[in-house]
């Protein structure tokens, strides 16, 4: 029989388009697509330098739009001087309340026409999932929903689009809403709790059921067989920096029998993820690169609650009169960024929206005017 080649499934809503990589058994890769706010780690850029800053040992870099991203000076090999026109990559997006990580770039190497004159430009933007993905399963069909957001793929991915009425099936709408959530089953005998913090992420693996073998031989083989579900976790939620694993019940001595197994499984990572071993206390201890923004990040931003709020809104109107809508600050000012969902919310639904500032919400709230239900 011949192999089942994976489909990369497209489903939007206003301003967003969640992106999954689906297969014979299931959810293999997920991301977040927003063309008004697209994922910077990757892009190229003609930036200036503005100061060096002594105590972080980094230029900072002014990109367009005011923007400004750091130049870690261990990466540059001479000198630069205030003013100095410069090419650069976004080698880590945003994250963590900190801005944009940047790397020397050169123009003609990366088939850029562009001058060092000029005031500060986006040369090149960085690949969409969608991009990404179908370079990565290769061949594999683009399964979407909105034919405009159809027509923003390049010319080269056009033949591979397929136009469906509904990008995610029930199953993927369950497999990719379990990413949201800080619980997680990997397989029917051990589950995760996955806790992110500003230094770290912390992962804390559970045993349930019951198993007639020995206790730890049974705990090891649950461990062993839930390590590649708990690497894709990290993968598709885009997790980076330390990452801390404490595996399920096992003796401190008997978790350095896992590392090759854990190790194996990392190896499916493309980022290039590493385990570094395992602490005195039997966490395993590994790292990721951080480059894109986390999915919780995405998920908890501003930006991320403005177009929860375009797609609750998109799903539920049904009246010929636009909703009426009071928003916090935080999510009045992502409004007013992201032009690309006001377009959205109206091309999809037929109204224009129009939020109003209510100073008695939170910042990142929410509240349908014509709904006696509480804020969001």
């Amino acid at each position: 029989m011949a192999a089942v080649s994976p489909i990369i499934r497209v489903a939007c809503t206003p301003g967003q388009a969640r992106v999954a990589v689906t297969g014979p058994d299931g959810l293999l890769d997920y991301a977040l697509w927003r063309p008004g706010a697209p994922d910077q780690a990757g892009a190229l850029y003609r930036g200036r330098i503005a100061r060096y800053m002594p105590s972080l040992e980094a230029w900072f870099v002014t990109l367009p739009g005011g923007r400004s991203g750091l130049l870690p000076a261990r990466d540059v090999p001479a000198k630069l001087n205030d003013g100095t026109v410069v090419f650069v990559r976004i080698a880590r997006a945003p994250q963590g309340g900190k801005g944009a990580r940047l790397a020397l770039a050169d123009a003609v190497a990366e088939g850029i026409e562009a001058s060092l004159q000029g005031d500060p430009a986006l040369l090149r933007s960085a690949p969409s999932p969608v991009e990404r993905f179908a370079a990565y399963f290769a061949g594999s069909a683009i399964h979407i929903d909105d034919a405009y957001v159809a027509s923003l793929l390049p010319p080269s991915l056009h033949a591979r689009v397929i136009r469906v009425q509904d990008a995610f099936d029930a199953d993927t709408h369950s497999q990719t809403d379990a990413l949201m959530s800080a619980e997680i089953a990997l397989t029917r005998a051990i589950s995760a709790s996955i806790t992110p913090t500003p230094a770290l992420v912390a992962i804390d693996m559970d045993m349930h059921g019951h198993d007639t073998a020995p206790k730890q031989t049974a705990q090891f083989a649950a461990n062993r067989d839930a390590l590649p579900a708990l690497c894709d976790q990290i993968r598709m939620r885009a997790l980076g920096g330390a990452i801390l694993i404490d595996v399920a019940g096992l003796q401190v001595r008997k978790r350095h029998a896992l590392l090759p197994e854990l190790q194996a499984a990392l190896r499916a990572d493309p980022a290039g993820t590493r385990c570094l071993g395992i602490t005195q206390l039997g966490l395993f201890e590994i790292v990721r690169p951080r480059t894109g923004t986390p999915l919780h990040e995405q998920l908890s931003s501003a930006h991320g609650r403005l177009l929860t709020m375009l797609a609750d809104l998109a799903r539920t109107v049904t009246t010929r009169l636009a909703p009426r809508v009071a928003v916090g600050t935080s999510i009045l000012a992502a409004w007013d960024e992201d032009g690309f969902a006001r377009e959205a919310f109206f091309r999809m639904t037929g109204h224009t929206l129009s939020p109003a500032l209510s100073p008695s919400l939170p910042p990142l709230s929410w509240r349908v005017e014509s709904s006696d239900g509480p804020a969001r």
